[in-house]
């Protein structure tokens, strides 16, 4: 009987210890879930602070995200272009159709551009791409 009483005691102190290890791991967890919740906000709030900087600085050119802020510009006209494309084949246009999709525009100055004529516009500063005789963005005529 005495071994009994001893395994039990042995299974009960197991069994506890168990239940004690489980409860730091869930306390753990629920700790790691609000740190991830924080960071979660905080990456909200970066976002919105950029979006703010950006509407404020986009015009600045002695901003000192001035970079940043024309290489925005240009994605978000490679977006509306793109975005017309899309238009263009579910219209059935058939000269959009099969034709290489990359954007109008470079997307970072450091890429190779080798679709792009290495000019900006005189009018707006956008890369116009190679062959072009209008500014795909402002309709500027391009000196050759």
């Amino acid at each position: 009987m005495a071994f009994f009483n001893e395994l039990g005691k042995r299974l009960g102190g197991v069994a506890e210890a168990a239940a004690d290890k489980a409860k730091t791991l869930a306390e753990i967890a629920k700790l790691n879930s609000d740190i991830s919740a924080e960071e979660r906000q905080i990456e909200s709030l970066y976002l919105e602070i950029g979006e703010l900087v950006f509407a404020s600085e986009k015009d600045n050119t002695n901003s000192p995200v001035v970079e940043q802020c024309q290489e925005i510009l240009i994605c978000q006209k490679n977006i509306a272009a793109l975005s017309a494309r899309i238009e263009q084949v579910k219209a059935g246009d058939e000269q959009v159709l099969g034709k290489k999709t990359e954007p109008i525009y470079p997307m970072h100055p450091n890429e190779d551009n080798s679709h792009a004529r290495g000019e900006l516009c005189s009018n707006c500063g956008v890369p116009v791409p190679e062959n072009s005789k209008f500014c795909p963005s402002c309709g500027e005529p391009v000196n050759d």
